[in-house]
């Protein structure tokens, strides 16, 4: 009996984490189940799930700016990544989905997704950054209010500078401009969103 009752302690245990796990959306699932997990991304960055976000620690010789990631932080955006800026790490507490994870959502609504990105780079232009990194990889989706947001903030410069070596560049290099790059990749982006839908 003592064996039963064990068995159906741990059915009922596993039926709880079932149903604690489930309903909750990814990333969140990720964060909730493995708090504290560091991993590594493509580009040799750390990132880690906390309760509180996403912790991003940057690569050593990383060519970032801190002060651009801090200016972006510091300002009232809407749809771009929010966080926090430490000193070579930021916490993202903006909390999404993948835009890939999220097209399910906007079946029919792709303009909805074009005008949010375009008014996350119209943000950034505005306090004059550009993100020089604009492709549906860095497009999330807030789990909070389903408000499509534009991250990963690495490559931001100043409107004017030179642009960041980056994988989507023109062929033809036209792009004097960090300014020129995001309205470059803007363009590939909506093309690419085509094909997602």
């Amino acid at each position: 009996m003592s064996n039963f009752n064990h068995r159906q302690r741990f059915v009922v245990d596993l039926l709880k984490i079932l149903k604690w796990v489930f309903p909750i959306q990814e990333p969140n699932a990720l964060m909730h189940l493995f708090p504290q997990v560091r991993t590594i991304t493509t580009n040799g960055h750390y990132v880690t799930w906390l309760k509180t976000g996403l912790f991003k620690e940057f690569r050593k010789g990383a060519e970032i700016d801190m002060d651009i990631i801090q200016r972006i932080y510091s300002a009232d955006l809407q749809h771009v990544e929010r966080g926090i800026c430490n000193h070579v790490s930021v916490t993202i507490t903006s909390i999404g989905q993948t835009l890939q994870n999220s097209l399910v959502d906007f079946q029919g609504n792709r303009d909805l997704i074009i005008d949010q990105v375009k008014s996350a780079l119209v943000e950034l232009h505005n306090i004059g950054v550009a993100h020089c990194d604009v492709r549906a990889a860095n497009v999330f989706v807030l789990l909070s209010d389903r408000r499509v947001i534009l991250g990963d903030l690495e490559y931001c410069r100043p409107l004017h500078a030179p642009p960041p070596k980056v994988k989507r560049f023109p062929k033809n290099k036209s792009c004097k401009t960090a300014l020129e790059l995001d309205n470059y990749q803007f363009g590939v982006f909506v093309d690419e969103l085509a094909q997602m839908l």
